[in-house]
């Protein structure tokens, strides 16, 4: 068979020349993007060494960014910890360590610090001298107080004290403008402050399992709620300012209260997706016209 020129050129460029350069240009886009990787993971710097024991941090105090003393059975903490200036993550979780020295306080680069699982009563003032922490985990352990300077903590995004004997929360904790995670639940709480809607970034909310008779209105201040979890208490009625909170998608009202009902209009909660309630729990008809709901009986 013989082929024209003509042909011949189509063959060439229009069926075997143009896939070649295609998949070469493929190969080498393909190599400058690693390449690319490649250079950012070079230029980022080491993960922080992390400390695992007293002796090896106090040997280079001003080194240590990272301590970790974890399952030590620790019952105390050195008082050598204020020299840790630089610190800025310090894990003292799953220990027995019944109360935090003042020192602590000086730690004043601390940007994370988790004492879960401890045997913790009260939690010293000068926890309020760590005005650069963004996560504070103190849960299960058996707090009773929370001082009045953990309003200082202005950069906390996170709190857990979920699993105390929490009795009252200070009013300062409603100055914690930036928090958006926060977790008293399973404690001895009655109340919660009058001002707790001035937490206007809180998203996670969670007051479960404790002996609350009321919610205060402010709460409707809480527009960017996403999860509120209020069941297993002892509330007499909601606040009709709930329905305000027109972001929550997870509501729980289970085992709050004899006959406890929900305020008229929600209707407006559009974005509810779970509701939690019990059998005595009273849901006004307006809920239902949310198609995306989904009501769960505990």
């Amino acid at each position: 068979m013989v082929i024209s020129d003509q042909k011949s050129e189509i063959l060439y460029h229009g069926i075997g020349f143009t896939p070649i350069v295609s998949i070469l240009n493929i190969l080498i886009s393909v190599f400058i993007f690693f390449q690319t990787i490649n250079s950012s993971f070079a230029q980022q710097k080491p993960p922080y060494k992390i400390y695992k024991t007293f002796e090896e941090a106090f040997a280079n105090p001003l080194e240590v960014k990272h301590l970790r003393v974890s399952y030590d059975k620790l019952t105390s903490i050195p008082t050598e910890i204020g020299a840790l200036k630089n610190l800025e993550i310090l894990e003292l979780n799953n220990n027995l360590i019944v109360e935090l020295c003042p020192e602590i306080g000086k730690l004043t680069k601390l940007k994370r610090l988790n004492l879960f699982r401890n045997k913790l009563k009260i939690l010293p003032k000068e926890i309020g001298n760590l005005i650069e922490l963004e996560v504070f985990i103190a849960s299960s352990s058996q707090i009773e107080q929370v001082p009045k300077e953990i309003g200082n903590l202005q950069k906390l995004k996170r709190l857990s004290l979920k699993f105390n004997k929490i009795t009252t929360l200070p009013d300062e904790i409603c100055e914690l403008s930036l928090l958006e995670y926060f977790d008293v639940s399973f404690n001895e709480l009655n109340s919660i402050p009058d001002e707790i809607g001035n937490l206007e970034e809180l998203k996670f909310f969670y007051l479960g399992n404790n002996f609350i008779l009321s919610i205060p209105p402010s709460i409707g201040n809480l527009h960017r709620i996403n999860q509120l979890h209020i069941g297993r208490n002892s509330l007499e009625e909601l606040p009709d300012e709930l329905i305000n909170l027109t972001s929550m998608k997870e509501l729980d009202v289970a085992n709050s209260g004899v006959l406890l009902r929900l305020p008229e209009g929600g209707g407006q909660l559009r974005n509810l997706e779970y509701l939690y309630r019990d059998g005595n729990t009273i849901v006004p008809y307006s809920y239902y016209s949310n198609t995306r709901l989904k009501t769960i009986y505990r």
